[in-house]
């Protein structure tokens, strides 16, 4: 049996794909990942990330770069939860 959060987690998912079918029927750009005002830190004195907002739409190519210790590969882990 789902928990609660999981079975609301299930319906918040389907709500998401639904709005992305009903979207590309109207001929809409859907939103494929969408971040707003993320922030990080490992210690909690120096954010690493601060107040980064970004959207990428389905078929856009995006491109990540920055310096060695920039960020670049802390922000991925984040935006895919990990």
């Amino acid at each position: 049996m789902l928990s609660e959060n999981e079975q609301w987690n299930r319906v918040e998912v389907q709500r998401l794909l639904n709005d992305r079918i009903r979207n590309r029927k109207e001929g809409n750009r859907v939103e494929a990942i969408k971040v707003e005002h993320l922030s990080f830190g490992y210690t909690g004195d120096v954010p690493i990330l601060e107040d980064v907002n970004l959207k990428i739409n389905e078929g856009d190519y995006v491109i990540l770069t920055g310096e060695n210790g920039s960020g670049k590969s802390t922000f991925l882990q984040l935006v895919l939860g990990q």
